[in-house]
């Protein structure tokens, strides 16, 4: 078994096949925008775990982020600053 292998293997946890060590999930930003449970059954499908996260903490613990996309960007981003999450995601 290589290296890369073992470290997915001890990633991965056994119930349920769930990512569940820090820094192995994927963090769907929260920010009041965009269909979030669209984008998590999406990764869902792929059998990558990915949580909506209501909170900038949040994302100490995640592998990768996504911002889900709206038309309304200038609306997005005045969201995000308003709850906090545009300096947590600036410094992730």
């Amino acid at each position: 078994m290589t290296a890369d292998r073992r470290r997915q293997t001890a990633d991965f946890a056994a119930v349920g096949g769930q990512w569940s060590a820090v820094g192995s999930m994927i963090a769907i930003v929260d920010y009041g925008m965009g269909n979030l449970r669209s984008v998590q059954k999406a990764f869902e499908k792929i059998g990558v775990t990915a949580r909506i996260v209501p909170f900038p903490r949040d994302l100490e613990r995640a592998r990768g982020i996504v911002l889900p996309g709206v038309g309304a960007f200038g609306q997005a981003m005045e969201n995000l600053r308003a709850i906090g999450w545009d300096v947590a995601l600036r410094d992730a």
